[in-house]
């Protein structure tokens, strides 16, 4: 005990924290008289002891005590404050599915640095965790009557409306979940969750990468090898590098597209950039540009549509046509751009040709030797069975070739009857296709050789029944553009017997037996 106060023959401590006082009885005279209730109070009231109801109980029990000579001389404790109650703070358990990502571990779990999401997106009624509340401090009180404060005070979790909270069948803790589609925020002890993803400044490790279901707004750049893919529209204020960027809605490239020949930036409806330089553009709607496309991959299932834009290098593909300001430059640089059927299609159905042109090769020698043994039949000695037996052969294979060569058109046409699209698709240009630039049209392929100023609209046609492409002026003039294959055809023998040899062989068992039945003629 730190204080200790002497009244005629009691003694009083009071506990260094003040929270106890104990009396003793301190005269050892076995005849000295008890001192009585009215003495106690007063030695309690010199130690400045509070008496109140609890410390009165006692003193009657310690005058009461003294009477008994084997516990007369004892302390015992007179007065008892009490300790502060810290309180508790809110405790907030995450459930896994939206619990913050560890930049610790091996590549390719939670601690690979590109993997790592700070921002977690849920849907509405998904179950975020679990919330024990914060219970509220007390303060204490001494022997003396003084407050004695907490030390601390327990800090509680702040609810946005956002959140739905749920009792838990009688624990403490309280079941959360998301009151609304969007992102999980927790910051300054408070829970939200944010309907659209707003980043201040740029994609890195700092945000990890994002993948949610909302709007999302960055203000800065989304650096190289990040990703930000969201089912509604994406917004990004500062360039878009070697990232992947994907929006089952629209994208909106307002600083541009610097890639670098690397990552991805894909929509759902429609792509808009201020600029494109050396990137892959994917859209099943329109692609919209506003300045520049130098050296980039584009494909379109909608229009291209970027009539003030400067097009170089790279390889384009609009299904339903393009708007360009100018193709290609001075320099002759290779630029492509293929309007309607796919480049891959058309490839696919030159190849179909290629098959056919080897398979009618291969048929016109049986033909010839068919006609030589009908020749032998109108004479008068006719065929002997040997002969007979050769012709039937030769028919056999010219009725097996001439199905073949029938199948290969009709997938050849169904191939590129499927992949047309709905309405004419055209290229228009307001300036300039500089020399060296390709246009492709289904399987024709225009390589300008000389400029051709605008504006301009270049279209595939129908002249004479032959297939063309043509230009036609801002005067309504038309001129014929000389076209060649899209693909190259193979000059081995060899390699374009390859394709052939090869359909010929899957189909023998199939088609082989029924040509053999057909009667020679």
């Amino acid at each position: 005990m730190a204080n200790e106060t002497k009244v005629a023959r009691l003694k009083v401590e009071v506990r260094s924290d003040g929270t106890a006082a104990k009396i003793s009885f301190a005269a050892r005279d076995p005849n000295a008289v008890l001192p009585d209730c009215e003495e106690v109070t007063r030695a309690l009231a010199d130690a400045r002891v509070a008496v109140t109801k609890d410390v009165e109980a006692r003193v009657d029990a310690y005058c009461d005590s003294l009477a008994n000579e084997t516990t007369r001389f004892q302390s015992q404790v007179i007065a008892e404050g009490r300790l502060p109650y810290q309180g508790r703070t809110a405790e907030l358990t995450w459930h896994k599915a939206v619990a913050p990502k560890t930049r610790v571990g091996k590549k390719g779990e939670d601690g690979d640095h590109y993997a790592f999401r700070s921002m977690i997106c849920v849907e509405k009624d998904n179950l975020l965790g679990t919330l024990l509340p914060a219970k509220a401090a007390v303060s204490g009180v001494d022997v003396h009557g003084k407050e004695l404060p907490p030390r601390t005070m327990p800090k509680d979790i702040e609810l946005h409306r956002t959140i739905r909270a749920q009792e838990n069948d009688g624990h403490e803790r309280m079941r959360l979940y998301a009151a609304v589609t969007g992102v999980v925020r927790f910051e300054d002890n408070r829970l939200w969750i944010d309907e659209s993803v707003n980043v201040k400044g740029d994609v890195d490790f700092a945000t990890g990468n994002i993948v949610c279901t909302i709007e999302v707004k960055i203000g800065g750049a989304v650096l190289d090898n990040f990703t930000v893919k969201s089912t509604d529209s994406i917004f990004v204020s500062g360039p878009i590098q070697g990232a992947t960027v994907h929006s089952d809605a629209d994208v909106h490239a307002l600083g541009g597209i610097l890639a670098g020949g690397r990552g991805l930036v894909s929509a759902q409806r429609k792509l808009f950039t201020k600029f494109a330089e050396e990137a892959n553009l994917r859209s099943a709607g329109d692609i919209l540009v506003n300045s520049a496309l130098i050296k980039c991959d584009v494909e379109t299932l909608g229009k291209l549509i970027a009539p003030q834009a400067t097009v170089r290098g790279g390889l384009l593909y609009a299904r339903l046509g393009a708007e360009l300001g100018e193709i290609g430059s001075g320099a002759a640089t290779q630029t492509r751009i293929a309007i309607g059927i796919r480049p891959e299609v058309a490839a696919a159905a030159l190849a179909k040709d290629d098959d056919i042109s080897v398979l009618s090769e291969h048929l016109q020698p049986f033909e010839r030797e068919r006609q030589k043994w009908r020749s032998l039949a109108e004479k008068k000695e006719g065929l002997n069975p040997k002969q007979h037996i050769r012709l039937r052969h030769v028919q056999s294979e010219i009725n097996f070739l001439r199905l073949l060569i029938a199948e290969l058109a009709d997938e050849r046409d169904s191939m590129l009857d499927d992949d047309r699209p709905e309405q004419k698709a055209v290229l228009e240009v307001t300036k300039t296709i500089h020399p060296g630039a390709q246009v492709q049209f289904g399987t024709m392929l225009v390589v300008l050789r000389q400029p051709l100023p605008g504006p301009v609209r270049v279209e595939a046609r129908t002249i004479e029944k032959v297939p063309a492409v043509v230009a036609i002026s801002s005067t309504g003039d038309v001129h014929v553009l000389p076209t060649t294959r899209a693909t190259q055809r193979s000059h081995s023998k060899s390699a374009r017997w390859a394709g052939a040899r090869s359909y010929m062989r899957s189909r023998k068992k199939t088609i082989r037996p029924i040509a053999t039945r057909t009667p020679a003629r």
